[in-house]
């Protein structure tokens, strides 16, 4: 707030004809950008990222416990990539190698979607077993394996 006051005076004093008030505006405004983002980069964003990741690594664990191979069906989440060792199969994905295999395989699965892909799974796949385990924000844990 001071900062934004400051180049208000800045841009007065620059108005009157005077160049350091050009100077004082600009300087002003550029620490009081750098302190805002500061304090968004400490207060706000880590709650953020808490609320859209937390549920999601919740799921990664509850199925890493499982000893189950783990699968994102049509769901994608780079935060369990880089903070969890396992690794993790994509089904759906334009970005990865599509792995679908393994629902046809008599592998036990941990998968891992959206509410809305869970009836897909359920009707595209009768030869396997469905039950979930946990959900979280819209996201759910599955566990699958052969009928």
């Amino acid at each position: 707030m001071i900062g934004i006051l400051i180049g208000f005076v800045g841009l007065q004093i620059f108005k009157n004809g005077k160049e350091e008030g050009k100077d004082l505006f600009l300087v002003s405004t550029w620490i009081s950008t750098l302190i805002f983002i500061g304090v968004l980069s400490f207060t706000i964003t880590p709650k953020i990222i808490s609320f859209l990741q937390d549920g999601n690594l919740r799921l990664y664990d509850k199925a890493e416990k499982s000893g189950n191979e783990i699968v994102y069906y049509k769901y994608l989440s780079f935060y369990p990539m880089f903070y969890r060792e396992k690794k993790i199969h994509m089904i759906g994905s334009y970005k990865f190698k599509d792995e679908i295999s393994l629902l046809d395989s008599k592998e036990k699965l941990s998968i891992i979607c959206n509410r809305n892909s869970e009836l897909e799974l359920i009707l595209m796949h009768p030869q396997r077993s469905f039950q979930e385990v946990s959900s979280e924000n819209g996201i759910v844990l599955l566990d699958s394996s052969p009928k």
